[in-house]
C-alpha cells in the first residue's frame, strides 16, 4: 500500500520467504527489505518522483530477508 506495508502475499511469496499469509499481511516493506533503511528511502524518493512524471506501474526490485535470516536473491 501507499505506506509500504503488505496488502497480499501469494503462496509463492509465503514459501520463498518463509512466512505464513497472516505472518506477511501488514508487515511494512522494511521488515523484509534485507537493505534497510537506505533502500526504503530510495525508493519512497522514486515512488514521488515517479507520481509527478508517470501514470503507469513502476517496478521495484529489492532483496529480501526470509524468516529465517536469509537474503534472497542473493
Amino acid at each position: 500500500d501507499e505506506g509500504f506495508r503488505v496488502v497480499y502475499a501469494n503462496a509463492a511469496a509465503c514459501q520463498s520467504l518463509g512466512y505464513a499469509r497472516r505472518e506477511l499481511l501488514g508487515m511494512h516493506l522494511a521488515d523484509i527489505d534485507a537493505d534497510g533503511e537506505s533502500s526504503l528511502r530510495a525508493i519512497t524518493e522514486r515512488v514521488d518522483a515517479h507520481r509527478l512524471t508517470e501514470a503507469k506501474p513502476e517496478v521495484f526490485r529489492i532483496r529480501h530477508r526470509t524468516a529465517d535470516g536469509q537474503v534472497v536473491p542473493k
